[in-house]
């Protein structure tokens, strides 16, 4: 049995099977402030400007690797950290410290980084405050070409599968090592669309990220297995647990390979009848890690995640720009939009429901909606102004009457007569994810235009288990 079975949030999908390498970060401990003798300033600027030359020049090396095997796409994630160190305002930040207060280069960066954490720290909303690593990382590389932190590691000594283990999941983390070399990476911080995620996806590198303390809690050379698909590590994996993630591999692989082979053919039940294949998605970002040639559509997009990510409520122009984004990814294909799904395990914050003993049967999906009518209002408006882009099509969770229904359908209406007919009339469905609406099934499939069943909710509201 493992040492320790732990869970995060999945990154980059594939089964990892290596040894630990505990990785400690540039920036783990900060440069002290340092000043200068006034006759060394000039001298500390030219080696500022030769550091970050030669590091720009890294990235470059990176950047061109990069684009020749994977395209330019992938690469522009280091186009990105070569504009971060020519940015003219940190440029001038930097400059201005060592000039004019004769502080060292490596003193100024990290006053600079400082700045970067601080303003990230006051954000609130999930992905935004993941930001930071990706302004942080190039100007460690600076660090690195001052001498002032440690050089990366090229190679693993044994020549073994690495899993690296980190505090945060960057991008300097995961292309430290060659390819080769690296099974995968856990961390316990990092956004899912970070520049770190997107090349842990590009590399095929199974990631897992948000797994508590896991830099403290792994030991270097003790065996491991990260399961990206579903966000599960395994320290100090036993030799059984390593050949069961290794047949696990295996099998996925053989699945995968079905999958591409056969994944534009249209798919039927033995006897002949027609099957959609439809996508859940919670993020456009989501279209840039799948052929959406594949899908049929999309049965289900989280609209919440779209306020999540945000310090405040997004207007009815931004999330209009958002939902046509996933419907140029669809083009003639249906794409099913959910409505605002907050409440429970899934709060905003920056938007309080009442307090409740029990969030789980309280203030959840179309109940905080019908309460907070102008917040529905904007959202129906602005999926309405999206229709032109494609298939709209508008499901409802946590659906518990019929009256429900009818009060969503006539503010639906509501928006339609509001723009004097120029916005079309929204097709409803319903989600039946609470046993009330199960029964009430028929009742609900007369007026709704269709139906999806919330497996998960529903059968835990079912059986009362989580």
């Amino acid at each position: 049995m493992a040492r320790q079975d732990l869970k995060g949030t999945a990154v980059a999908p594939g089964v990892g099977i290596g040894i630990a390498r505990v990785v400690v970060e540039a920036g783990a401990q900060k440069v002290p402030r340092r000043t200068l003798p006034a006759e060394h300033v000039a001298a500390a600027l030219l080696d500022f400007e030769a550091a970050r030359e030669r590091a720009m020049a890294g990235l470059r090396h990176i950047q061109s690797l990069t684009a020749r095997e994977f395209g330019i796409q992938d690469a522009a994630i280091y186009g990105a950290q070569i504009a971060v160190l020519q940015d003219p305002d940190a440029l001038g930040r930097i400059r201005k410290m060592v000039g004019d207060d004769s502080l060292e280069p490596a003193s100024a960066i990290q006053a600079l980084v400082d700045r970067f954490e601080s303003t990230f720290r006051a954000l609130e909303g999930g992905e935004v405050k993941n930001w930071a690593a990706d302004l942080r990382d190039p100007w460690f590389a600076v660090l690195r070409e001052l001498g002032e932190i440690g050089s990366l590691p090229s190679d693993s000594p044994a020549g073994e599968p690495l899993v690296l283990v980190a505090d945060e999941l960057t991008p300097s983390l995961v292309t430290r090592y060659p390819r080769g070399l690296v099974a995968g990476i856990v961390a316990a911080r990092g956004g899912r669309f970070s520049h770190g995620a997107v090349l842990a996806r590009t590399f095929s590198i199974p990631t897992v990220i948000g797994v508590d303390g896991v830099h403290a809690r792994a030991r270097h050379g003790e065996a491991c297995v990260v399961y990206g698909d579903e966000g599960r590590v395994l320290l100090g994996a036993d030799a059984g647990q390593q050949e069961d993630a290794r047949v696990f591999a295996k099998e996925r692989a053989e699945v995968r390979e079905v999958f591409l082979a056969r994944g534009l053919e249209a798919c039927s039940t033995s006897c002949g009848e027609s099957v959609g294949v439809y996508v859940n998605i919670e993020s456009p970002r989501d279209l840039e890690t799948f052929d959406t040639g594949m899908a049929d559509g999309v049965g289900l997009f989280r609209t919440e995640f779209a306020y999540m990510e945000r310090p405040n409520f997004p207007s009815g122009k931004e999330q209009t720009r958002i939902y046509e984004s996933v419907l140029a990814g669809f083009v003639g294909k249906p794409v099913v939009f959910r409505t605002l799904d907050i409440g429970g395990d899934k709060p905003l914050r920056y938007f309080q429901t009442p307090r409740e003993n029990n969030p789980a049967l309280g203030w959840r999906g179309l109940r905080v909606s019908l309460e907070w009518k102008d917040l529905f209002l904007l959202q129906l408006k602005a999926l309405a102004e999206a229709r032109a882009a494609g298939d709209v099509r508008v499901l409802l969770p946590m659906v518990t009457t019929l009256d429900e229904l009818r009060e969503a359908r006539a503010l639906v209406d509501q928006v339609h007569r509001d723009s004097d007919g120029r916005l079309p009339k929204l097709p409803l469905g319903v989600m039946i994810e609470v046993p009330a609406a199960a029964m009430a099934l028929r009742d609900l499939a007369r007026e709704a235009d269709f139906v999806s069943v919330g497996s998960n909710d529903l059968t835990q509201y079912l059986f009362a288990v989580d």
